[in-house]
């Protein structure tokens, strides 16, 4: 008899924990997976749905960005950031400029990311990222989709 009882509170436990689990929202689950945001990431669109190579300016000022790509490493809470290749042609005057590096640290709370640049010492990007896309806002005030 008392084996039976032993299995039976058993059974109520465990039907318990399934019953607590069934209870909780589904996506606190999600929101507390710790992703890693490593990776290389190649610039797609900027502002949504501009697609590069991507002018800004008018006349003589023009910026056009041919192509961007950034790596990020990631240690847990952070990590660094590279944007390695960064081409594009600034047209200022007639005189035609086509190279811009940065990178710096990050900073990350879950998917949530705020990139800092060495170069400027001031935050250089905004946004989150899944697992193979950095949705970002500049500081320039643009937005900026990075995919792998």
């Amino acid at each position: 008899m008392r084996h039976v009882r032993s299995s039976k509170a058993k059974l109520l436990m465990a039907l318990a924990a399934v019953v607590s689990l069934a209870a909780c929202q589904t996506g606190s689950f999600i929101k507390n997976i710790d992703l890693s945001a490593a990776g290389t990431y190649h610039l797609a669109l900027v502002n949504n749905n501009q697609t590069i190579p991507w002018t800004t300016g008018a006349g003589n000022q023009q910026v056009t960005i041919t192509g961007e790509t950034m790596v990020v490493t990631d240690t847990g809470s952070g990590g660094d950031w590279t944007l390695q290749t960064i081409r594009l042609r600034n047209t200022s005057n007639g005189t035609v400029t086509d190279t811009l590096n940065d990178g710096g640290t990050y900073t990350k709370n879950q998917s949530s990311l705020t990139l800092h640049s060495t170069q400027t010492n001031t935050t250089a990007f905004t946004g989150g990222f899944t697992t193979n896309l950095l949705q970002l806002t500049g500081a320039d005030g643009n937005f900026y989709i990075f995919s792998t």
